[in-house]
């Protein structure tokens, strides 16, 4: 059923459909991917919207002609598996295997919660009609999947786009400076990492808060609280940044922080760990799995509380190393996103093949 031929020579086209260009976690992830090699499979990464969305021009994401123009576009390239990522994509997935029924499916799940009654819907339609479900982590998988009856394969990809070296070693001077890189949107609670960094900032005048990324339709009222709270001076504002340049300024700051209603894998926190920034999280989706309070973070509860225990690590330069040094050594040795996308598409296939030569 999933790749019906027998033809030893035959290279299967997979798609991974994602709604649009943008800054998010699936995003990033997808343009890491983009170069994937393999002699078992021709990959491509395809967008619903073919344009870079933005603050400037998020409603595009709602046009629905779109989805149905990207789907007999797609049913025209004839792929043999598509990868559906987001709601957006399942859409186009149901549409194509109306018209393509011999096209497998695969479902990847990337957050811990639906985003809404629509994505709940549309996640059940796509496990039925799946033949494997990824997730980008345990949380993600088991949280997500527990309203459904499923029994399909369930697979954990690795959702580390890029592997990334310390930028913070033991000879710099800790300084009490924030960073935070995603996007401006309700889910990451910035109005609590904000907060917290104003408390912060009674006890060090001279911290800095650099947030980085597109509005997601919170940032006109994070800039009016921060203005309320006469902070300005001290909260610096980028638009959506290149790697390079997140990394320059994470080699400035010391704290990575996240105060996240829900999550998936949480990219950013894996990424910031990575560079050797202390985490200060909330303990929600898969963090909680790799962030241990005092041991390689500080996680989010009382805000008070919070500060208190920033402010007892910045007064030890000797336990802020240690804990930094605890938040990357979680991700040694770890596969990229790129390298567990390969190894388990090159399963799906083995699978797939041997099932059609069954028939």
């Amino acid at each position: 059923k999933i790749i019906q031929t027998k033809n030893t020579s035959f290279v299967p086209k997979i798609f991974h459909l994602v709604p649009a260009d943008g800054y998010g976690g699936v995003e990033v992830a997808a343009k890491y991917a983009m170069d994937i090699r393999s002699k078992k499979f021709n990959f491509e990464i395809k967008y619903i919207y073919n344009q870079k969305i933005s603050s400037q021009n998020y409603s595009a994401l709602f046009n629905p002609f779109k989805i149905i123009k990207s789907s007999i576009d797609i049913i025209k390239l004839s792929p043999d598996v598509i990868i559906l990522s987001l709601w957006r994509s399942i859409i186009a997935g149901l549409l194509i295997k109306i018209f393509r029924k011999n096209i497998s499916l695969i479902l990847f799940l990337h957050s811990e919660t639906n985003s809404h009654w629509l994505d709940y819907l549309l996640t059940g339609f796509g496990i039925k009609l799946c033949d494997e479900v990824w997730a980008d982590s345990y949380s993600s998988m088991n949280k997500r999947l527990k309203k459904y009856k499923i029994n399909k394969d369930k697979k954990i990809i690795s959702f580390l786009p890029r592997i990334l070296s310390r930028v913070i070693n033991k000879d710099l001077h800790i300084k009490p400076n924030f960073i935070y890189w995603g996007r401006i949107g309700e889910e990451k609670q910035i109005n609590i990492s904000i907060s917290i960094f104003s408390k912060i900032l009674k006890y060090y005048p001279d911290a800095k808060f650099r947030i980085i990324g597109p509005d997601g339709g919170s940032k006109k009222r994070l800039k009016e609280l921060i203005n309320d709270l006469k902070i300005s001076k001290s909260v610096i504002w980028f638009d959506e940044l290149d790697i390079d340049s997140i990394t320059d300024l994470a080699s400035k700051s010391f704290f990575y922080i996240q105060a996240s209603k829900f999550e998936g894998m949480a990219v950013s926190v894996a990424e910031a760990m990575q560079l050797g920034l202390l985490p200060i999280v909330t303990n929600v989706g898969e963090i909680k799995n790799y962030c241990k309070d005092s041991i390689n973070s500080v996680i989010i509860t009382d805000i008070d509380d919070t500060v208190k225990k920033i402010i007892n690590i910045l007064s030890s330069k000797t336990e802020y190393y240690r804990m930094s040094i605890n938040a990357s050594k979680v991700w040694e040795n770890k596969d990229s996103y790129k390298e567990s996308v390969k190894y388990n598409v090159e399963d799906f296939i083995q699978k797939s093949l041997v099932n059609a030569n069954k028939i």
